[in-house]
C-alpha cells in the first residue's frame, strides 16, 4: 500500500510539472533552420548554406553570418521565398578550421545555428587513416575479450569452434597495418595531384565527397563501439556476458562493415573517374594535360593498390581483405549469440508495446493532447545449470519511440494572453520529434544509434512457476531533446509585424512510462506453457489511467508484454 501511495504522489507530481510546462508560453521567434553542406570542404571549396521557415509566407530575406577560423565575420543575406526556403553560397574558404554559420529570420528573433569545416586533402586523409588504425585496433580487443570469456567457459564443442573462429580472426588481423598504410597512400595521392594542380581540385573533391560521409558515420560512433566492448569486458552473469559479448562483436562488424566501404567505394570511384574524359567532364572543361596527367595517374595508382582477388603469392589484395575480415567478426558475433550461447543459456525474448498519453486541460476542456508510442523488445537471460528452485536471471528491455502525437486547441488559453494577442493565431505550428520503426533485424548496434532509442536493464528470478522482474535505471534513454513544441505566429498591421509564442511540451522518457505504467516495483509474470508451439510464455498488459483534478490533466498508460522460450518475436 506503501508503495502505491508513492507512486501515486510521484505521478501527481509529474503530472503538475507537466501540466505547468506545457501551459507555460513564452515570445520567441520565426522557426528558423538550417544545413550546411556540404561540412566538409577542401579549401577554395564552396558551401551551400540553405533553409526553412515553416508556416512563413511573407518573404522577405535571411541575414547570415559565417565567422571564419581567425577571420572577421563575412555577412550573406538570402531571400526567403513564399515557400519560406532559402539558400546561399560560399567560397571564401581559404582559411583551413571550423567555420561556424548563425541565421536570423526576418523578424530579427528567429536564430538557427551550424557549422562546416575546412581541411586539406592531406589532412583529410590522415583523419580517415587514424579512424582506420582505431578500428582495427578495437578488433583486437574484441577478439581478445571474447577469447577470455570462451576460456573461463566449460569445454563444448561450441566453445571450440568458437576458439577456432577467433584463432582466424587474429591471423587476419595481423595485416591491418598493411591494408591501413595501403588506403592511406592510395587517398593520399589524388591529394597532392590536386594540391599541385588547381585545374583538378574538383576531381579530388568529387572523390573525398563520396568518401568523407562515410568516414565521419564511422568516426561518429568509435566512441559507441568502445563503450560496447567496455561493456563486454566487465564480468557479470555468464550469460549476461554472452550477450554484452554478442553486442559488442556486431558492434564491430558494423564498423568493419564502414571499412569494406570505405575501400570499396575508393575503388569504384577511383576507376570511374581515372580516364582523361572522365576528367573533363567533371571538371566541366578541358584541363590542361599537366594538371589532367597527374590526377589520372593518381587515380589509377589508387584504383592499382586497392584492387580486389589475390596477389601472386595468395595473400587477399586491400579490399578483399576488408570485405574477409568483416565476414569473420560478423560470422563470430553470430555463432556467439547462436551456438555458444544456446549450450550454456536460455532465454525469455519477445515483443513490448507500450503508450503514455496526456491530456492537459483548461476549465475541464481539453487544449492539448499529447501521446508516446514505444515499439520493442523483452530480452531475460539465464544459465542452463541454475541450481535449486531459483534461477537468477537478467536481461532488458530495448525498443524506440516510434510515434508521437500532438493536438491542440490553444483558443481556450487566448484570454489569459495580452489583448491585442487574444485574435486566433494566423499559423499554428506543431513539431513532434524524429521517429525511427524498431527493427530487429537490425541489431542492436544499428538500433542503438537510431533517434528515441531506449534500453532499460532487469534483473530477478525465475521460481515457482513465475518470472520476478526489478526494473533498473535506464542504460541508454531519451535525451532532453525530446520534447515537442506548439508554435504560434501572429501576423499584425503594427510593428513588430509578426508575435511568436512557443510552449515546450516534455515528451517522457522510456523508462518513466515501463515503470509506472506497470507500477509494480517487481511484477510477476506466469509462466504458461503453450504446448503447440512448444515453448513457455509469460504474457501481460497493464494499463493505468489517472486523473489530477487539481492539475486539470489526465494521463493514461498502457504496457502490453509478452517473452517466450524459444523467441516469440
Amino acid at each position: 500500500m506503501l508503495a502505491r501511495c508513492s507512486w501515486l504522489a510521484a505521478l501527481m507530481l509529474v503530472a503538475r510539472v507537466l501540466s505547468a510546462a506545457a501551459q507555460t508560453f513564452t515570445p520567441g521567434g520565426l522557426p528558423i533552420d538550417i544545413s550546411t553542406t556540404p561540412r566538409l570542404v577542401a579549401p577554395n571549396g564552396t558551401v551551400t548554406i540553405s533553409g526553412t521557415i515553416s508556416g512563413y509566407n511573407r518573404g522577405g530575406s535571411v541575414s547570415i553570418t559565417i565567422s571564419p577560423p581567425q577571420r572577421p565575420p563575412v555577412s550573406l543575406v538570402a531571400a526567403l521565398g513564399t515557400d519560406g526556403r532559402f539558400t546561399s553560397k560560399f567560397s571564401a574558404t581559404d582559411l583551413t578550421g571550423t567555420y561556424a554559420v548563425r541565421a536570423v529570420a526576418p523578424d530579427g528573433k528567429g536564430i538557427d545555428t551550424d557549422s562546416f569545416s575546412v581541411m586539406t586533402y592531406s589532412a583529410m586523409a590522415d583523419a580517415h587513416v587514424q579512424t582506420l588504425t582505431r578500428v582495427f585496433q578495437l578488433v583486437g580487443e574484441g577478439s581478445a575479450a571474447a577469447r577470455k570469456v570462451m576460456l573461463a567457459s566449460p569445454p563444448a564443442p561450441p566453445r571450440d569452434q568458437m576458439l577456432d573462429t577467433l584463432s582466424v580472426l587474429d591471423d587476419s588481423l595481423k595485416r591491418w597495418p598493411e591494408a591501413v598504410k595501403a588506403y592511406g597512400a592510395a587517398l593520399k595521392g589524388i591529394g597532392k595531384a590536386a594540391e599541385a594542380h588547381g585545374e583538378v581540385a574538383s576531381i579530388a573533391g568529387a572523390v573525398f565527397d563520396k568518401l568523407n560521409p562515410i568516414a565521419d558515420e564511422l568516426t561518429g560512433r568509435l566512441s559507441d563501439v568502445a563503450a560496447q566492448l567496455a561493456a563486454a569486458k566487465r564480468v557479470t552473469q555468464f550469460c549476461e556476458d554472452l550477450t554484452l559479448l554478442q553486442d559488442a562483436l556486431t558492434a564491430l562488424s558494423w564498423a568493419t562493415n564502414l571499412t569494406t566501404k570505405l575501400t570499396t567505394t575508393l575503388l569504384n570511384v577511383a576507376i570511374s573517374t581515372g580516364t582523361p574524359a572522365a576528367v573533363d567532364k567533371l571538371a566541366g572543361q578541358s584541363v590542361p594535360a599537366p594538371a589532367k596527367a597527374a590526377i589520372t595517374s593518381a587515380l589509377k595508382v589508387a584504383a592499382g593498390i586497392m584492387t580486389t582477388g589475390t596477389d601472386n603469392t595468395g595473400k587477399l589484395k586491400p579490399v578483399n581483405w576488408h570485405r574477409a575480415l568483416f565476414t569473420i567478426v560478423t560470422d563470430a558475433a553470430a555463432y556467439l549469440g547462436n551456438a555458444v550461447f544456446d549450450r550454456f543459456c536460455e532465454r525469455f525474448e519477445g515483443p513490448l508495446a507500450a503508450r503514455l498519453q496526456v491530456d492537459l486541460n483548461q476549465n475541464a476542456k481539453p487544449w492539448l493532447k499529447y501521446g508516446i508510442r514505444l515499439d520493442g523488445k523483452l530480452v531475460v537471460n539465464y544459465s542452463k545449470t541454475g541450481a535449486g528452485g531459483r534461477i537468477p536471471v537478467v536481461g532488458y528491455f530495448e525498443g524506440n519511440a516510434v510515434e508521437y502525437s500532438l493536438w491542440e486547441n490553444v483558443d481556450l488559453l487566448l484570454p489569459m494572453m495580452e489583448p491585442k494577442y487574444r485574435t486566433p493565431p494566423t499559423v499554428r505550428l506543431l513539431y513532434t520529434p524524429e521517429t525511427n520503426p524498431y527493427i530487429d533485424e537490425l541489431g542492436g548496434f544499428i538500433r542503438a544509434g537510431t533517434i528515441g532509442y531506449f534500453r532499460v536493464p532487469v534483473s530477478g528470478e525465475l521460481s515457482d512457476g513465475k518470472l520476478a522482474l526489478i526494473i533498473e535505471q535506464a542504460a541508454t534513454d531519451f535525451t532532453d531533446r525530446i520534447a515537442g513544441k506548439l508554435v504560434l505566429i501572429w501576423f499584425i498591421p503594427i510593428a513588430p509585424f509578426v508575435h511568436v509564442e512557443t510552449a515546450t511540451i516534455p515528451f517522457q522518457k522510456a523508462r518513466f512510462i515501463i515503470a509506472r505504467g506497470i507500477q509494480d516495483p517487481v511484477p510477476k509474470f506466469n509462466v504458461a506453457i503453450d504446448k503447440a508451439a512448444n515453448r513457455s510464455v509469460v504474457e501481460h498488459t497493464f494499463t493505468r489511467d489517472h486523473k489530477d483534478p487539481a492539475a486539470d490533466i489526465r494521463v493514461q498508460f498502457e504496457i502490453k508484454v509478452k517473452a517466450c522460450n524459444p523467441r516469440c518475436m
